[in-house]
């Protein structure tokens, strides 16, 4: 289910506000992308990981 516009303010405010309590924790005013996180992970052999 796609989230409402609502909602996704609401999650991007919290966020947000958790990023002025801690910001050494948060460590970005905003989110990465799915594609950084794509990007990021791209090279990780997951064939040869193991859990």
């Amino acid at each position: 289910m796609t989230p409402s516009v609502s909602e996704l303010i609401q999650e991007k405010a919290m966020f947000f506000y958790k990023f002025l309590r801690t910001p050494g924790q948060i460590g970005s005013v905003t989110p990465s992308s799915k594609f950084l996180a794509r990007a990021m992970v791209g090279s990780v052999p997951w064939v040869k990981s193991t859990v």
